[in-house]
């Protein structure tokens, strides 16, 4: 599942996921940096959770790297941290950030 944002004249974010079964992943989400801080991202986020509840889902699962600035935003909306994956992603000058596992479980 792809979604782009266009509330300009140019993209301002995208999500990228996928579903097996009951559970939804976010691989990719986004939003451009001149877009950022003014509630795009809440508001995209909003929409894929709704879009995977509509669809069925039961959780939500994503990975993000340690110093995610994102963090606090997928908190606001009920993801925990689940699992670590230690010196996971190799930065551009070698150092090593691991990466968090997160989950988002809807309540029925």
């Amino acid at each position: 599942h792809t979604r782009l944002s266009f509330p300009f004249d140019s993209a301002a974010g995208f999500f990228m996921g996928r579903s097996i079964l009951d559970e939804e992943e976010l691989l990719l989400f986004a939003i451009a940096p001149q877009f950022r801080r003014q509630g795009l991202g809440h508001k995209l986020l909003q929409r894929f959770m709704a879009q995977a509840r509509a669809n069925g889902m039961a959780r939500i699962f994503l990975e993000m790297r340690r110093d995610n600035p994102a963090a606090y935003l997928y908190a606001a909306h009920g993801f925990r941290e689940i699992g670590v994956r230690p010196a996971y992603y190799r930065t551009s000058d070698g150092s090593r950030i691991d990466a968090i596992s997160q989950e988002m479980v809807f309540d029925d």
